[in-house]
């Protein structure tokens, strides 16, 4: 099934959802792309403080707000690390660190919450929709949630790699190199979960959620939106 069959509207509302909802992945991008742009404005000590100082006001906001801060504080924690690290040495490229150790820690939780038969995805979709967590667990629509996990294993340890293995360029392509992996990698990587994650649901033919949750014996419509 091509990304033709699927409504580009609904893709649309979607990604929007995941991308701007109360617990978003995009989240762990932000002490990143501030850091990138603080860079650019004032000296790397300055850059690294205001850039620690700005995330917790964000993780404050959110819990103001009764929303989730799980994956700003896995990117705070990066951010924190290399923050030492370019108060120290006063290099620029040390604190892009940060996103190999998010990269790596998203990777390890996405690999650990399969062990444990909550994958990443089916758990982000949970606080994101509020959906049954026993849902996600049923014979017929876990599998969909365990590939697109392996998904975002690969990909957050990839893009961890790439940084690794460029971090030696000059600040500026090294500060290119994880804007372009930041919010538009990460925007593909939602799109495809979705696209991908929709058409495995379908291809199960396991309950919808409205089906799950009425008792509805099989043969089921399957869910026919959202992910």
């Amino acid at each position: 099934m091509s990304c033709n069959n699927y409504d580009m509207k609904s893709i649309t509302h979607e990604l929007k959802e995941v991308l701007f909802s109360r617990i978003s992945l995009v989240d762990a991008l932000v002490p990143t792309l501030l850091y990138t742009l603080f860079s650019w404005l004032t000296v790397p000590t300055w850059a690294a403080i205001i850039t620690v100082a700005s995330s917790l006001i964000f993780i404050l906001y959110r819990e103001t707000h009764n929303q989730g801060i799980t994956y700003i504080i896995v990117g705070l924690a990066g951010v924190a690390i290399s923050s030492v690290g370019v108060i120290i040495t006063q290099n620029q490229n040390i604190f892009f660190l940060s996103s190999i150790v998010t990269d790596t820690l998203l990777a390890l939780f996405s690999l650990v919450s399969l062990f444990y038969r909550i994958p990443v995805v089916a758990l982000t979709s949970h606080l994101v929709r509020k959906w049954p967590l026993e849902w996600f667990r049923h014979e017929k629509v876990y599998p969909a949630y365990k590939k697109t996990t392996l998904v975002w294993v690969v990909f957050f340890s990839v893009r961890a790699i790439i940084v690794a293995l460029t971090s030696g360029l000059s600040f500026n392509a090294v500060a290119t190199i994880n804007v372009l992996l930041g919010w538009p990698a990460t925007i593909v990587l939602l799109l495809g979960t979705y696209v991908y994650g929709t058409k495995c649901l379908k291809s199960l033919k396991g309950p919808s959620v409205k089906e799950f949750s009425d008792n509805v014996l099989p043969p089921w419509k399957s869910q026919q939106s959202g992910f």
